[in-house]
């Protein structure tokens, strides 16, 4: 931590939360700086949060220059996360581990591996393992006037049982680009680079307003992506749901009995169903009718 205090740093953002993370981000690149600053604008910490007065954790981005071959490095509060030869792979790997961190500092939450909307108050749960269509899925409902709550970590609080958003910037691969083409970045030869393979997009630039802010969970849906498949969304048992998200939380041993009594008190109040699709268009039409057909007085 010494040798990194000790160097000039051009840049560093302002102070960020991330449910329990604070943060700030140290970078010598301007082009990365600004970058980062923009798609990590929904996590900034108002000036009213006297949690983020002083940043808990720092994550510096170090350029040490073209004579070295892995020329970009990583760190967190002083310990390395990677050195790699690309800048806009650094980039990659401080939003990865950014995703752990919160993990870690948010533990007081129950954690699930999930997407979620809003809808009127209401909360999507969308749970899945890796790959299952869950950043696209959620993506394409807030295209569609949902909000946004996060496309990697639901934060359910179990004191208020509510999902506290997680509005980090969704991470679209190339695979999804071309159903969720209205959201391919503004052309900017600065930052072209670091959407090459990846576009990272805040929820203001899917449509104005579309953070959402804390909502009680009313539908529990598993998404499946199989190309060609036909959209199929059939009702799955209250029991059954509660096991599977058991199995996609990333703190559920650690809440222990708690965890248990969390999960069944909020899928008590859903309606659950497994969704298999290979049709963006149709798995947003079934999950809009699931949520048209609520009381959603919550």
């Amino acid at each position: 931590m010494v040798r990194l205090d000790a160097r000039e740093w051009p840049r560093t953002t302002p102070q960020y939360r991330a449910l329990d993370l604070a943060f700030t981000v140290r970078v010598m690149g301007d082009d990365l700086a600004d970058y980062v600053e923009a798609i990590f604008s929904p996590l900034l910490a108002p000036p009213s949060d006297t949690r983020a007065a002083v940043p808990h954790h720092v994550y510096s981005v170090l350029d040490e220059g073209e004579r070295y071959q892995r020329r970009y490095a990583v760190y967190f509060d002083g310990q390395p996360i990677v050195r790699t030869p690309s800048e806009p792979m650094a980039l990659v790997y401080l939003l990865w581990h950014l995703n752990r961190a919160v993990v870690e500092a948010s533990d007081r939450r129950l954690l699930l591996h999930a997407a979620a909307a809003e809808h009127q108050g209401a909360a999507v749960l969308l749970p899945a393992p890796m790959d299952a269509g869950k950043t696209t899925l959620v993506a394409g409902l807030t295209l569609r006037g949902f909000g946004y709550l996060t496309d990697e970590v639901v934060a359910i609080d179990p004191s208020t049982r509510r999902v506290d958003p997680f509005p980090k910037p969704l991470s679209i691969e190339l695979g999804s680009w071309e159903v969720l083409a209205p959201l391919r970045p503004a052309p900017d030869a600065r930052f072209a680079r670091f959407s090459d393979e990846i576009w990272h997009v805040v929820p203001d630039a899917i449509r104005p307003g579309a953070a959402a802010g804390p909502s009680v969970p009313r539908v529990v849906v598993t998404p499946r992506y199989e190309s060609g498949a036909r959209t199929v969304i059939e009702p799955m048992s209250r029991a059954e749901a509660v096991m599977m998200l058991a199995e996609n939380a990333f703190n559920f041993a650690s809440h222990k009995a708690a965890g248990l009594d969390t999960l069944a008190a909020v899928v008590r109040r859903c309606e659950c169903y497994r969704l298999t699709t290979g049709s963006l268009d149709d798995a947003c039409a079934a999950i809009l009718d699931v949520v048209s057909n609520l009381d959603v007085k919550v």
